[in-house]
Order: C-alpha cells, then structure tokens, then sequence
C-alpha cells in the first residue's frame, strides 16, 4: 500500500470517528474550536511570510475549496475536516494547533 494511500485512510478515520460521528467539543479538558476560529488560525498561518492581508478567498485556495462553498461552510458554521486535515499534511502543519485552544 502506498503512502498517499494509507494518509487518505487515517484522515478518513481521524475526521469520521474524533471529529463527526463522536460530535465531543470538550476532550479531556481540550476545547475544540468552531469553525469561525478555525478560519483565523488558518489567516494567521497562512499571513506569516506575506505583507498583505488574507482574505477568506485565500483560505478557500489553500483549502482546494472554491469560494461559493466556502462561503456557504462558513455561513453555517460547518467545518471541513477533510480538507483542513489535507491542508495540514501538505504544510507539515500540526492540525491540534489549528483545531484546539
């Protein structure tokens, strides 16, 4: 099995069984955010190396999400795990950081 494979697996498992299905906003004394804090942990990662001001479309990009459906997440105040979780991977981010007070 390759790699790319066996991540796609274990973020499957992550988002289905600690984020959807068990629905727990406390974890042993662990907050975890909504999505509206999710967004400007992601704006200030995403500000760190650039002199401008990030912008939900920005978010969206870096998400591989477009625009409309962005707007529409945030609207209902609905997280996308998979994509976060991606978007982690791929800048070797820690997803506690982004998904945790």
């Amino acid at each position: 099995m390759n790699l790319d494979k066996l991540w796609q697996i274990v973020i499957f498992l992550y988002s289905l069984f600690y984020l959807r299905y068990i629905n727990i906003t406390k974890l042993q004394g662990i907050v975890m955010k909504d999505f509206h804090s999710v967004v400007i942990e992601l704006k200030l990662y995403l500000g760190l190396n650039k002199n401008k001001k990030i912008l939900d479309k920005d978010v969206a990009e870096a998400l591989k999400i477009s625009q409309a459906n962005f707007a529409t997440i945030k609207r209902r105040n609905s997280t996308p795990y998979k994509n976060i979780l991606e978007f982690c991977h791929r800048e070797e981010l820690s997803c506690s950081k982004i998904f945790f007070d």
